[in-house]
């Protein structure tokens, strides 16, 4: 059966033009029908499957789109994990102590730095690709390439949105990749070549995120937090939360409170349905966002949101679980699982007693 498929495999490679053809189904069959789903998970499990198979189709030609999605949405397993590790370590700070406090952190964050770290290889590497593909991306001297269809603006807006990332889960993950950290001014640069309305607010998000992480490069007069926060709306006026969530993970590595919490509070706002056809980039945007609520829960009660919506300190918040130390306070219906059935005879007077 091996022998077969690698004959057949061998055969369609070596067809012309066959390669164009079976990236061209890729991106516009399976990758398309992933993107129309909202569902995270799914896509990036069925693009670690998949990535090996349009490698040994398409690889070692021109054909670039299939290979960078993929690669870049293969990642998308890597930074879930590493999401899952950080708030596993935020735990134990909150919950323990001593040596037991010790060990659970260091454990955790040694899970998240290498999750991390395969995810922004996988970044990285889609990124690569294109490159090699379509020649220099974010120029110096701003020139952009040639992309002939709207799958290959697709595809290009995935390898650059990819590339951020990449740059800074290697940043988190100990720098292993060995990514260059001027990679974030190149796609700064090179989403220009994007038109910002048609892309959802999110190139000018992507300059605005370098503005923000570099000091002293946002032109004069501009507010890099501003920039963002017009940005993200943008993208929100056509139901697209992208850039909205670009602003609460910049503002997170940034360390600015107040701008997670404004990020984060801007996806409780009622906005239009997302166009047909990208559900899974708003499922992303809003996994991101999720996760950076979760740290804030995490960090200031101990466990993770129930729901995207208020956060603690955010004033009086009628969220279950969320008006004290309590979780079970607001659910009228929730059963506290460490009552007992037994009674409490601590005030019961004793019968022999006068």
């Amino acid at each position: 059966m091996h022998l077969r498929v690698l004959a057949l495999t061998a055969l369609l490679t070596a067809l012309p033009g066959c390669a164009v053809k079976i990236d061209r189904y890729l991106v516009n069959g399976p990758i398309g029908e992933a993107l129309a789903l909202p569902d995270v998970d799914l896509a990036c499990r069925s693009a670690n499957g998949t990535v090996p198979l349009a490698e040994s189709l398409v690889g070692k030609t021109k054909s670039w789109r299939a290979r960078v999605i993929l690669s870049v949405t293969a990642g998308v397993c890597a930074q879930e994990a590493a999401m899952e590790a950080e708030l596993e370590a935020e735990r134990a700070l909150y919950w323990l102590d001593g040596e037991a406090r010790l060990g659970a952190v260091k454990d955790a964050r040694a899970v998240e730095r290498r999750h991390r770290t395969r995810s922004a290889a996988r970044g990285w590497r889609a990124f690569q690709l294109m490159e090699e593909a379509i020649g220099p991306i974010g120029a110096d001297d701003g020139s952009c390439p040639k992309l002939a269809k709207k799958e290959e603006e697709l595809a290009y807006f995935i390898g650059i949105v990819g590339g951020a990332n990449a740059l800074l889960d290697d940043q988190a993950g100990g720098g292993q990749v060995g990514i260059p950290v001027d990679l974030l001014r190149q796609v700064g640069r090179a989403s220009r070549c994007l038109d910002d309305e048609r892309w959802w607010g999110v190139p000018t998000a992507i300059e605005a995120s370098v503005w923000a992480m570099v000091p002293g490069t946002a032109p004069d007069g501009v507010d890099p937090w501003t920039a963002l926060d017009e940005a993200a709306s943008r993208g929100e006026a056509q139901g697209v939360h992208i850039a909205r969530a670009m602003h609460a993970r910049v503002a997170a590595n940034a360390g600015n409170d107040a701008q997670v919490r404004k990020a984060i509070a801007a996806f409780e706002s009622e906005t239009p349905a997302p166009p047909p056809g990208i559900a899974l980039l708003e499922d992303y945007g809003r996994l991101i966002a999720q996760h950076e609520a979760d740290l804030v829960w995490t960090r200031a009660r101990g466990y993770r949101a129930e729901s995207l919506g208020p956060l603690p300190g955010d004033g009086d918040s009628t969220a279950a679980g969320s008006g004290g130390d309590d979780p079970f306070e607001g659910d009228p219906f929730a059963e506290d699982p460490f009552a007992t059935d037994e009674p409490d005879d601590t005030d019961t007077p004793d019968p022999e007693t006068p």
